[in-house]
């Protein structure tokens, strides 16, 4: 009866202390202060009760990156705590890990990480590194853990409900952005209107469309595969009715275009006989419900834009030309480009844009001219080692025998495929998709290496069995 009664006593205690601290924090420091202390103290336990839905959480969570809350950016803490204490939990586990076999991706991991800490110690402006270089080193930190904590099928299906739900909430984030009309500052002209675009919490509209591009083909993935749990169907099936509608509504033309043409070209890669039809209807859909502003945002392309991202390219070029061991420093291209002359010799980068304004761009709208530019070749090198290795799991994922692994790996890979369509346009790899992106990359490394676990458990079995077949079809010795 006492133990019954002190059970019943802990929440009414609970709720006089939050009446309690709540106001006073508010009125001594922030009235995010202690909802924020809240959600911490509880993602904490979370983390280290079942590890694998802190891993879901920092997932889900990863699109409020940049979220705003009382004048700060709480999630700038929140979401890098989660990651390193995850991974220092996950190496105080014991026990084998099948899928650290596979070192490929953690080898290579470590080595663009490593490029990307050297780069920005030598940076132009060592101070503009950080922020960047914390997002790849929390997303790194929360790949390894992944690979560590999540060594059964079972946890690697929480990690992808999370990649979903953060879909869910990203895209159900610019849908209420959307039906509020409480747009971006970024807008698109209609016949001469300016027309609305949606970002949620994201610096701009292409960034927000390529988070979603990234993690909606894992979404139909789930949704029509019969072997994937009911609630990760379901999942799926509410992460492209707010995914797709949010892309939409962002008109961003880049993350449209590698929405389609990305997973056709991983479906050529790996199942060519299904890559010609999907195209195909994939460019029917588009066709029939393409807004009209979509449309318009295709048709309407000027040669002044595409002289301006041209110049920013070759700016990109002439910055990595003066630097082109390491370059000049993680985030630092800005800092690079106000440096530049304003008449190269080579006269192929206007500053002076639309001859009005000295516009410092915040990148070199390509991710792979922007590293070349600021980690140097060594970099660019480091990259598409670890994403060669990365596409490679999710390629002999997507051709695995089982299907659920292959409906996963498929997902991954056209997502990851997508984001490097969309990346020739824009550069949103060390931001908010790195989060979910890392941690998918290792779910499909973990999948494969448990594939090849079961097989070699299966081997002496059938070897045993083939034996004694070939025992009893030979004659009996008198």
């Amino acid at each position: 009866m006492v133990a019954h009664r002190t059970r019943l006593a802990w929440p009414v205690a609970g709720g006089v202390m939050a009446a309690i601290l709540w106001p006073l924090s508010a009125y001594a420091l922030s009235p995010i202060v202690f909802p924020f202390a809240l959600v911490l103290v509880f993602a904490g336990v979370l983390a280290v009760r079942r590890p694998e839905y802190g891993i879901a959480a920092t997932m889900a969570l990863s699109p409020f990156t940049n979220a705003e809350i009382g004048g700060s950016k709480p999630f700038h803490i929140l979401l890098p705590l989660l990651s390193f204490g995850l991974l220092a939990y996950a190496y105080l586990l014991s026990g084998e890990r099948p899928a650290e076999r596979l070192g490929g991706v953690k080898t290579t991991l470590l080595i663009f990480v490593a490029v990307g800490v050297a780069s920005s110690i030598l940076a132009l402006e060592p101070s503009q590194s950080i922020t960047k270089l914390f997002i790849l080193l929390s997303a790194a930190a929360l790949l390894l853990a992944t690979l560590r904590i999540c060594t059964d099928r079972a946890r690697l299906l929480v990690v992808v409900g999370g990649a979903l739900a953060a879909l869910i909430l990203c895209g159900g984030q610019g849908v209420i952005e959307y039906l509020s009309g409480q747009h971006g500052q970024f807008g698109v002209v209609q016949n001469g209107i300016v027309v609305g675009r949606i970002q949620g919490s994201f610096g701009h509209p292409n960034q927000y469309a390529g988070f979603l591009a990234t993690l909606l083909p894992l979404a139909v993935a789930m949704l029509f595969t019969r072997r994937a749990p009911v609630l990760l169907r379901w999942m799926g099936a509410v992460g492209i009715a707010v995914g797709v509608s949010a892309l939409v509504w962002s008109y961003s033309r880049g993350a449209l275009a590698a929405i389609v043409v990305g997973p056709v070209i991983w479906l050529i890669i790996v199942r060519p006989r299904f890559a010609i039809l999907a195209g195909l209807l994939l460019a029917l859909l588009v066709y029939l419900f393409a807004p009209s502003v979509v449309r318009e945002r295709f048709q309407s392309t000027s040669s002044g834009e595409v002289e301006i991202r041209s110049d920013i390219w070759a700016a990109a070029v002439d910055i990595y030309a003066e630097h082109p061991i390491l370059g000049v420093g993680v985030n630092n291209f800005p800092v690079a480009y106000a440096r530049l002359p304003v008449v190269p010799a080579n006269a192929t980068q206007r500053r002076l844009l639309q001859q009005e304004e000295l516009l410092v761009p915040p990148h070199a709208q390509n991710l792979y001219l922007n590293i070349l530019a600021e980690e140097g070749l060594l970099g660019l090198i480091a990259f598409l080692l670890f994403a060669g290795a990365s596409m490679r799991r999710a390629f002999v994922g997507s051709r695995s025998d089982d299907p659920l692994t292959r409906a996963i790996c498929l997902g991954i890979g056209s997502g990851m495929t997508a984001l490097a369509v969309h990346s020739l346009l824009d550069v949103g790899f060390y931001g908010e998709v790195a989060f979910p992106l890392f941690s998918l990359i290792a779910v499909a490394t973990a999948l494969t290496a448990l594939d090849r676990v079961r097989a070699d458990d299966t081997q002496p079995a059938r070897g045993a069995i083939e034996a004694a077949g070939i025992a009893s079809a030979l004659p009996a010795t008198p």
